[in-house]
């Protein structure tokens, strides 16, 4: 569905300027002009004030691309955008869930966790957590993804074999407002038995929509959307989309 792009500060500004020319121009009747340009270029500081006041807040940059699982849409997965145009009510509810923050990219928006420049103890050695903008790092490696957003946020960072990420050994507390260790946080199966480390080949299954791990010697994983979305459970949605598209989708 394709919406009109909003308005930018400068044509809201433009547009309430000339709106209050009439008004400068009346006060200036039997004045000089100049008196007239003034109060116009007055109105027009203050239209311009109030427009960028108002203007909608960017959305965060996205998390690069070159060493996370990437969202892409296949297989006659659709997404749940296109579910919205005609359940409205089942999308905002769906997108205010638990369900959907599961899964996000580490975007301030995102990241729960205290990254206030703290070392913090991790399963095996401590860790220091920075924050640089609007990236976060552990150990001087971005973090590219989170899980949790219930109870506990855990986060993972590149091993550098193409789109693979993993399990960063401390978890984020919200309730207590601190950070643990990973294995504090999750119950641990029997001694030799596989932990959660990697992303691709763990949490991908039940914490994201229409997993492809693509495990070959360079990772490139994909899914249909980060988090549990309304596929995951309608299965895929092309068939039900399609005699519907043309009038309601883009």
């Amino acid at each position: 569905m394709n919406l009109p792009a909003p308005p930018t500060p400068v044509l809201v500004a433009c547009l309430l300027g000339l709106g209050l020319l009439p008004f400068a121009l009346r006060l200036a009747r039997g004045r000089s002009v100049g008196f007239a340009a003034l109060v116009f270029c007055g109105w027009a500081a203050i239209a311009a004030t109030v427009a960028r006041a108002t203007a909608p807040t960017p959305a965060d940059p996205p998390v690069p691309a070159g060493e996370r699982p990437l969202e892409v849409v296949a297989d006659e997965y659709v997404s749940s955008r296109s579910c919205l145009p005609c359940h409205p009510r089942e999308y905002d509810t769906w997108r205010s869930s638990y369900h959907r923050t599961m899964t996000q990219l580490a975007t301030p928006a995102a990241v729960r966790g205290d990254f206030d420049d703290r070392l913090v103890r991790g399963d095996y050695e401590m860790h220091r957590m920075e924050r640089r903008g609007d990236a976060f790092y552990v150990d001087g490696e971005r973090v590219q993804m989170t899980t949790g957003s219930h109870h506990m946020q855990a986060y993972w960072v590149s091993d550098h074999t193409g789109r693979s990420v993993s399990l960063v050994q401390a978890v984020y507390l919200f309730d207590e407002q601190r950070w643990i260790r990973r294995r504090d946080a999750f119950l641990q199966p029997p001694v030799g038995h596989r932990r959660i480390d990697h992303w691709n080949t763990s949490c991908i299954q039940c914490h994201s929509t229409h997993s492809r791990p693509r495990l070959a010697a360079n990772i490139d994983t994909q899914i249909n959307e980060f988090g549990i979305a309304c596929e995951a459970c309608h299965g895929p949605g092309q068939d039900h989309v399609s005699p519907a598209s043309s009038k309601y989708l883009a």
